[in-house]
């Protein structure tokens, strides 16, 4: 890392942090966690190369790109019903920002499973998705979506209202690259939003190398609420408002519970993810922020 620049400020000078988490999505390797001292943003080291990074996401037992019809376990079933929550709350502040009786149309970039697509549909906004799996691109087709490879959005000749990346922006080998991408298919005016875990968080505080959001190496970067802002805005964007994902809390201290091997994950992952929230009322720091940046 002693060579490395910064990807947000060009900055070569990095302090390795403690915390050391391993890949336990998959080899359950472990990973370096790199800051910069300039900007503070986090950087996972060594880095993937992305024609290598697939092996380890592990699609079959990813959450959100999970294909089914009907929830296996009593976790599944709660997961999908707060995940329908969220999403729900998505569309609404969406609507507020846009305008409540305007009609729009969304690209939800990294859209997993489509299930925010859906959920747009029955909110009659014109919603199409991109994915990084060509399986799931080919099934969501198949099943009527209007969904993307990655390839061919770059090549796609149209602009959206809003561009959502749920949980994605972290998964960016190239953050610079795609923020150019992103402002050239908004339209005047247009939104991003863009959901992320937050390092500055209790929980991640509490489980160090255990905190499942470091999500190590699917994870490149790992932003502060400062970094992410900064970041966002040099490249033609204003911050409108940042929003507290309160479900996360308890989603990610359910998962480092199960990297910890705690034999009651759920009922430890809501204590702490309770005690999260409750503290970051005071400070903001919650374990998941949704960012709304306005194209300038």
């Amino acid at each position: 890392m002693n060579d490395a620049t910064c990807t947000l400020c060009g900055n070569k000078h990095w302090v390795e942090r403690n915390e050391k988490p391993i890949a336990w999505r998959s080899t359950f390797e472990k990973f370096s966690l790199f800051e910069c001292t300039n900007c503070g943003v986090i950087k996972t080291f060594p880095e993937i190369k992305e024609s290598e990074i697939h092996d380890y996401y592990n699609f079959q037992n990813y959450d959100s790109h999970a294909v089914t019809t009907k929830s296996e376990s009593f976790f599944g079933f709660l997961y999908n019903q707060i995940r329908n929550i969220n999403a729900y709350q998505k569309i609404k502040l969406l609507k507020r920002n846009i305008g409540n009786n305007k009609t729009f149309n969304l690209l939800d970039y990294g859209c997993g499973n489509g299930s925010f697509i859906d959920t747009a549909i029955r909110n009659s906004i014109h919603a199409e998705g991109v994915e990084f799996d060509e399986h799931l691109v080919k099934s969501l087709k198949n099943n009527g979506k209007i969904v993307y490879s990655v390839n061919e959005f770059y090549s796609l000749q149209k602009t959206f209202d809003v561009i959502s990346l749920f949980h994605v922006f972290e998964h960016l080998q190239n953050p610079n690259f795609n923020l150019e991408v992103f402002r050239s298919k908004l339209k005047p005016n247009g939104l991003l939003v863009i959901a992320l875990p937050n390092p500055d968080s209790y929980d991640c505080f509490y489980y160090s190398s255990e905190w499942a959001a470091w999500d190590v190496p699917i994870h490149y970067h790992h932003f502060r609420k400062d970094s992410i802002v900064q970041f966002v805005e040099s490249y033609g964007f204003d911050i409108l408002k940042i929003k507290p994902l309160y479900f996360d809390a308890f989603y990610i201290s359910y998962l480092s519970e199960k990297i910890k091997k705690n034999k009651v994950p759920m009922f430890r992952g809501f204590l702490m993810g309770l005690y999260s929230n409750i503290l970051a009322i005071k400070d903001g720091n919650y374990s998941s922020l949704l960012y709304v940046f306005k194209k300038n």
